[in-house]
C-alpha cells in the first residue's frame, strides 16, 4: 500500500448516499485512538489555512481525555479530513488516499486543535517528559511523533510480530484509551478524466475549508495563500526568506504575508490598466495592508490572469510574472536602505538619533532605554543595523523606487532601468538632501510621513533627480 494510503475502521459509520451528494462523498462516524494512530501516519496540514499550536484549548482537550475519556465523543465536534479517494472495504473499514491532486490537496481541513492534543496526548505513553515539554506547535509535534513511531506501533500492537504482552509492558496504561473521536471524512465522487466533477470538488474544498474554519479569525492573507494566489511569489523567494514569512495562520512566521504582499504592489503598479485592471494607490502600501491584500486579490482574479483548476490557481500573466520578479529585489533594497537610511540622514539633514522613537546600537550605554547593547537587525534579511525606527520615514522612498522601473511594450514586462541596491549605496545621501526637508515638515512623525501622500511625489521627484544628474 502507497505511503500515501490508510485503512481505517469507523465505529457506527455513516454514508451520505450519491442522491443527497452527487459529487462529494461524506463519511462519518467514530474512531478509536489505534486507528486515529493509522491516520496521524499519513495526516498533513497542509490543506488547513493555519496550523495547531500550544493554547489553552489544547489544554482542555487534554484535561478532558485525562478525566472523562468515555465522554470524550459528545463533548468534541472531532476532526474533518479530505481525501482524495476513499474505498469502502468490508467492516466499516475503508482504504483513504491523502496523495496530492491538481483539484485540492488533501489532509486535515477542521479539527487541528483535536488532532494536536490527541497526539500529544497518546505521546505521552511512549516520550520521556523533556519530549513532551519540548512539542509546542504542529512541527515539533510531528518530529516527536515520526521519533516515537517504533514505540507507538508496540502501544498498540499494529506490527505482527510483536505479541500484546510486549504492548502492556511498554505502557500498562494503554488499556486507557478508551475514547472515541468523531471524525468526518469528504472526498470526491469521480474518476481522474471526469473533469467537470473534479473541478466542482476543488472549489467546494476550499469554499468548506474557509467555512469550517470562521470560528476563529484568518487573515485574507492566509485565505489567498490557500487558494494559491501566493505561489508564484512564494516560489521566486529565498528559503530561508520563505521560512520567516508567516504564509499560514500560526505557522511561526515573524513577518507578515501582507507586509510582503504589499510591497509586491510596487512593481505591479508600473503595468498597463489592462493587466491590472485599476490604479494602485500605493500610498495605502504603508497605512492599509488590508487594501494591498483586496487588490492583490482583485488582480488574481481578473479574467485572463490566471487559471483555477478546482482549488488551485496558477499565475499565467507573464507582465504579472515579471512583476513578481522583482520583488525579492526590492525586499533587499528595503533592508538595505533601511540601514543606510541614518547615516545618510545625517550627513545630508541633520542628527536622526535625536528623532523621538528612533533607538540606537551601543553596547557602552545599558542605563537609557534609547540605546541597545545589541545590534537591531533589518526586517526581511536580518542585516545588521545601528539603528531601529518606524519604518514610514522610509516607505515613501521605497515607493519611489518604482521610477527605477520601466515597462517593456515589446515584450509586455517591467524590469529594473538602474540597479536599485546601487541606486541606494551611490545617491542615498544626494536624495535625503530634499527629501530630509519633508521629514522635518511633518514635525518627524514617521505616521504623519508614510500617510502624506505629497511626500511620496516628494520623494519621486528627489529619486529622478537624482537619476538625471
Amino acid at each position: 500500500m502507497s505511503q500515501n494510503q490508510v485503512i481505517v475502521k469507523l465505529v457506527h459509520a455513516c454514508n451520505t448516499d450519491a442522491s443527497i451528494s452527487p459529487e462529494i462523498g461524506r463519511i462519518t462516524g467514530l474512531i478509536d485512538a489505534e486507528n486515529f494512530y493509522k491516520l496521524m501516519n499519513v495526516l498533513d496540514v497542509g490543506s488547513n489555512p493555519r496550523k495547531p499550536k500550544e493554547s489553552n484549548l489544547t489544554k482542555e482537550i487534554t484535561d478532558t481525555l485525562e478525566t472523562n475519556s468515555q465522554l470524550f465523543h459528545f463533548m468534541s465536534k472531532g476532526i474533518l479530513i479530505s481525501v482524495s479517494d476513499c474505498m469502502v472495504l468490508d467492516r466499516n473499514r475503508y482504504r483513504l488516499n491523502f496523495a496530492a491532486t491538481d483539484y485540492a490537496v488533501p489532509g486535515l481541513l477542521d479539527g487541528g486543535h483535536n488532532t494536536y492534543a490527541i497526539a500529544k496526548y497518546l505521546l505521552k505513553y511512549v516520550a520521556t517528559d523533556d519530549v513532551i515539554k519540548s512539542i509546542k506547535d504542529w512541527d515539533t509535534l510531528v518530529n516527536a511523533w515520526k521519533e516515537h513511531t517504533n514505540k507507538l506501533e508496540i502501544l498498540f500492537d499494529v506490527v505482527k510480530h510483536q505479541t500484546r504482552t510486549d504492548a502492556q509492558n511498554l505502557s500498562d496504561e494503554s488499556a486507557e484509551f478508551k475514547f472515541l473521536i468523531p471524525v468526518e471524512i469528504i472526498y470526491p465522487r469521480a474518476t481522474d478524466d471526469d473533469q467537470t466533477v473534479l473541478d466542482k470538488w476543488g472549489q467546494s474544498h476550499r469554499d468548506i475549508t474557509h467555512s469550517r474554519n470562521n470560528n476563529v479569525q484568518l487573515t485574507d492573507a492566509t485565505k489567498d495563500n490557500h487558494q494559491g494566489f501566493y505561489d508564484y511569489l512564494k516560489n521566486l523567494l529565498p528559503d530561508e526568506l520563505n521560512k520567516k514569512i508567516e504564509w499560514k495562520t500560526n505557522d511561526g512566521g515573524v513577518i507578515k504575508a501582507s507586509d510582503v504582499i504589499a510591497l509586491s504592489l510596487i512593481p505591479i503598479s508600473r503595468l498597463p490598466l489592462t493587466d491590472i485592471g485599476s490604479d494602485i494607490n500605493t500610498v495605502k502600501i504603508y497605512y492599509s495592508k488590508q487594501y494591498c491584500v483586496e487588490i492583490f486579490r482583485n488582480i488574481m482574479e481578473r479574467e485572463g490572469n490566471g487559471v483555477r483548476q478546482g482549488q488551485i490557481f496558477q499565475l499565467t500573466n507573464s507582465a504579472i510574472q515579471s512583476a513578481l520578479g522583482l520583488v525579492p529585489i526590492i525586499l533587499k533594497t528595503y533592508d538595505l536602505m533601511y540601514c543606510k537610511f541614518p547615516d545618510a540622514y545625517n550627513k545630508a539633514s541633520g542628527k536622526f538619533g535625536r528623532i523621538e522613537g528612533v533607538r540606537i546600537y551601543n553596547e557602552k550605554i545599558t542605563n537609557d532605554p534609547k540605546y541597545s547593547k545589541k545590534l537591531f537587525k533589518s526586517k526581511f534579511f536580518g542585516f545588521d543595523s545601528n539603528y531601529q525606527y518606524a519604518d514610514g520615514f522610509i516607505l515613501p522612498l521605497i515607493v519611489g523606487l518604482s521610477e527605477l522601473i520601466v515597462y517593456d511594450e515589446v515584450n509586455k514586462a517591467v524590469s529594473f532601468s538602474h540597479d536599485p541596491e546601487q541606486f541606494v549605496e551611490d545617491h542615498l545621501e544626494k536624495v535625503l538632501s530634499r527629501y530630509g526637508t519633508v521629514i522635518r515638515f511633518a514635525s518627524y512623525d514617521p505616521q504623519k510621513i508614510g500617510k502624506d501622500r505629497g511626500t511620496y511625489q516628494m520623494a519621486g521627484d528627489a529619486i529622478r533627480s537624482a537619476l538625471l544628474d
